[in-house]
């Protein structure tokens, strides 16, 4: 005998949610503020850090997330997420080279990393790529 599950419509509305994307949108900035910006060294592109606006519940159990998205130049796309973070003192980016950035930390709860930032630029017809590393120190004071 076979048997037929029958779920209620709201299942399914939430399960078309979860899959569609609805809920967190990590490709798109939140309502928050930028703290720190950092361009390339060749101008194509910028870093920044982006503080999102949380609601009242920052406290003993909860804590402020910090972000770090990656913006092109030469293009009107919105940035790129490339690390998430909570937990922490905050994070200091520096480029090393034109085609890789840093990201010092101390301590944290890190739970969305990407380690490379690519365009395709049509005009030039190039890959325009930045590797993105990671650096644990005991501190953020330690960040140089």
């Amino acid at each position: 005998m076979r048997q037929v599950i029958v779920l209620p419509r709201t299942l399914y509305v939430v399960f078309f949610a979860i899959i569609s994307g609805c809920g967190e949108h990590a490709d798109r900035l939140q309502n928050g503020i930028e703290s720190a910006s950092r361009p390339a060294p060749d101008g194509l592109s910028r870093a920044f850090i982006w503080v999102p606006k949380t609601s009242d519940t920052v406290g003993a159990t909860n804590s402020q997330p910090y972000e770090v998205w990656m913006q092109y130049s030469k293009d009107d796309k919105q940035p790129s997420l490339v690390l998430r973070a909570d937990a922490t003192d905050g994070l200091i980016v520096a480029w090393k080279t034109p085609q890789q950035i840093e990201i010092c930390y101390g301590p944290s709860h890190i739970y969305y990393f990407n380690n490379l930032f690519d365009r395709a630029d049509q005009f030039a017809r190039q890959l325009y790529r930045v590797e993105i590393v990671l650096r644990r120190v005991q501190a953020i004071s330690d960040c140089t």
